[in-house]
């Protein structure tokens, strides 16, 4: 399905489907392009914003402003390699943090500080591990679980910080009706919760000390996880959070 990939380009739901229907019936106002795609007119023109920063869509002004999208093979080429370059750049981060940590002489060699495991649970139960150890703050990027089960328990863990007075926050990646019972819940106990559609890897922060990354793709047998005990490093995925934390959005709309 179209949709499917474009979302995997990044895509949000709203921003699929006008894009759609300018691709298939050209020039367009606003109002026509709510009537064509089935989204709302409140959110036609923020989304419309977004794709004309992305490089598909151009508005031609006027007395009655007009959108148009781009040349296909241009812009969706030009889409690729935003994110490719994007992704690149978060890895090279990654890598240049990695290296730097290798190269700190004051950790001690025989000092783990990378622990690899693999797997929901195992991923679950390190993040229950960091949650009873969080002294100030625990903000997870990217938020899933493997079981209802793991979803509950996380939810409790969470609870009992909050009312500890210690900050959570979640940005939630993925969509479905599984989630949205539990984000209730979760939002309920009054844990700070954000949308924003990303890959598929997900971020655990402790107190800007610790971190978990977690990465779960189509050509991967299982999730796997990184335990990151450096300062550095976590606070580096810490802002990178929190960049990601000012870009989201407080109600779901991919």
């Amino acid at each position: 399905m179209i949709e499917e990939t474009l979302a995997r380009m990044g895509l949000t739901g709203y921003e699929t489907k006008i894009y759609i229907a300018l691709v298939e019936f050209g020039r367009l106002n606003a109002q026509d392009i709510a009537k064509n795609s089935k989204v709302p007119i409140t959110a036609v023109y923020p989304n419309l914003k977004s794709l004309v920063g992305k490089g598909l869509v151009q508005k031609i002004e006027g007395e009655v402003g007009y959108y148009l999208a781009k040349d296909i093979k241009t812009a969706i080429s030009s889409l690729v390699k935003n994110k490719a370059q994007e992704l690149e750049k978060f890895g090279e981060n990654v890598v240049s943090e990695l290296d730097s940590i290798k190269r700190k002489k004051q950790i001690e060699k025989e000092q783990e500080i990378i622990d690899v495991s693999t797997g929901g649970p195992a991923s679950t139960q390190l993040t229950l591990k960091m949650a009873d150890e969080t002294k100030k703050s625990l903000h997870i990027l990217g938020w899933r679980f493997s079981t209802m089960r793991s979803a509950y328990l996380l939810l409790n863990k969470f609870s009992e910080l909050i009312k500890n007075g210690k900050d959570v926050r979640m940005i939630v990646t993925k969509k479905g009706k599984c989630y949205d019972k539990l984000i209730g819940a979760y939002i309920n106990a009054g844990i700070k919760i954000k949308y924003h559609q990303m890959g598929d890897f997900a971020i655990t922060i402790k107190d800007e000390e610790e971190c978990k990354l977690a990465i779960k793709g189509q050509e991967l047998p299982d999730r796997i996880s990184l335990y990151i005990q450096n300062k550095d490093l976590s606070k580096s995925m810490e802002d990178y959070f929190l960049n990601i934390w000012r870009k989201s959005r407080e109600k779901m709309y991919f």
